[in-house]
C-alpha cells in the first residue's frame, strides 16, 4: 500500500477502532482523507491491518474504513498510533473532505 501524506486537520472526536468481536473507543487528535492520529496508551503493532468507524458531526455521518497502522508517537506527543486508509471508495472519500472543509473553517 502506498500512503500518501496531506495536511491534517486537528480535531476533537471519538474513533471507534475495531478488533474482531470488539469495539474500543479512542480520541482523534488529527484528521485528512488519508489517515488519522489516534491516542491510545497500547497502540497495535506496526503494520497491522484495523478498522475504524468515524461519526461525522453534525449529522453524525457513520463512516468506516480499513487501514494500517503506520506509525507510533509518544516522547513529547501524545502517546498512540496513526492509520493510514486504505481502499477508500469515492463517496467517503467526499464525505471526508467535506468534513475536512467544514471543519477547517469553523
Amino acid at each position: 500500500m502506498q500512503i500518501q501524506r496531506e495536511q491534517r486537520t486537528k480535531i476533537q472526536l471519538e474513533v471507534a477502532y475495531e478488533e474482531p468481536g470488539r469495539q474500543v473507543f479512542f480520541s482523534a487528535l488529527n484528521l485528512s482523507t488519508s489517515g488519522v492520529f489516534l491516542v491510545s496508551e497500547e497502540p497495535p503493532q506496526l503494520g497491522q491491518e484495523v478498522r475504524v468507524v468515524l461519526s461525522l458531526p453534525p449529522d453524525g455521518l457513520f463512516v468506516r474504513m480499513r487501514g494500517l497502522v503506520v506509525r507510533h508517537a509518544g516522547r513529547g506527543e501524545p502517546r498512540g498510533f496513526a492509520v493510514a486508509f486504505a481502499g477508500v471508495d469515492e463517496r467517503t472519500q467526499a464525505d471526508l473532505q467535506e468534513f475536512l472543509r467544514t471543519s477547517a473553517t469553523s
